[in-house]
């Protein structure tokens, strides 16, 4: 079971990323950030690269949809799941048609959350309400709320 989400706090700039899974490597293989520009995931049988290439283009001034759009022309892109989120709050992602389990993405405000291999498909919506419902609160208070939110779900 994998499970993440993107985060945008507007009054500082930030992005931030809270992923769980199996692997104690996975915020290093799975997640990319640019720097006031937006955030990337890469994961289900993840390749790092397209991490990089999808963040790469959001700082290049790339919106979400057009840096996933760009990355899912990558070799095996059926076996990914992608998330994006750009510094104007616009979402995009990608399941991968080769991905046999429950996987599901849930949008929110300045957020969005995906998630395979899951018990149930609520997991990335309990995700995105969390997030949500911490308003107010630091962006890694948030992030932190959303993934307990994901493990209780």
């Amino acid at each position: 079971m994998t499970y993440s989400l993107i985060g945008h706090c507007p009054d500082t700039g930030a992005f931030g990323a809270a992923i769980a899974t199996s692997s104690l490597g996975v915020g290093n293989r799975c997640i990319r950030l640019a720097h006031r520009r937006g955030a990337f995931l890469s994961q289900h049988r993840t390749d790092p690269r397209l991490g990089v290439q999808g963040a790469d283009l959001l700082a290049a001034g790339y919106s979400a949809m057009e840096a996933v759009t760009a990355v899912v022309e990558a070799p095996n892109i059926g076996w990914r799941q992608l998330a994006a989120l750009d510094a104007a709050g616009g979402t995009a992602w990608h399941h991968g048609d080769m991905i046999y389990s429950i996987i599901t993405h849930s949008l929110g405000e300045r957020c969005i959350a995906i998630g395979n291999i899951l018990d149930n498909d609520r997991v990335t919506t309990a995700m995105v309400e969390a997030y949500e419902a911490a308003r107010g609160r630091s962006l890694e208070d948030r992030l932190v709320s959303a993934l307990e939110a994901g493990r209780d779900a």
